[in-house]
């Protein structure tokens, strides 16, 4: 299946990595994959270097990948993410949640 939709992708990328982990033959992304996952982070981070917690909550969503909730699991998602504790989420970070 070809999805023309950037987010459709990623969610479809995202799955297809979560079965190779789960199979235990995740090796981290291909250069493919890694492609469609930055051109879907840019979309949403609106050609910035970071998103904020508003806009990680659309690009979640829009990967299917939604927090329980918008409030204190929102939080404790971008909390999780920012790894580096500035309070913005840079392409890096979000790299490393997606593909850990």
């Amino acid at each position: 299946k070809i999805s023309c939709s950037g987010p459709e992708r990623f969610a479809e990328i995202y799955k297809h990595m979560m079965q190779r982990k789960k199979a235990g033959s995740f090796d981290g992304p291909d250069v493919g994959e890694r492609a469609v996952m930055r051109m879907v982070w840019y979309q949403y981070c609106q050609n910035q270097r970071t998103v904020d917690k508003f806009q990680l909550l659309d690009l979640l969503k829009a990967i299917h990948q939604p927090p329980a909730n918008e409030g204190a699991d929102l939080d404790e998602t971008f909390k999780e993410i920012d790894t580096k504790q500035d309070g913005v989420i840079d392409l890096d970070e979000f790299m490393q949640e997606i593909t850990q």
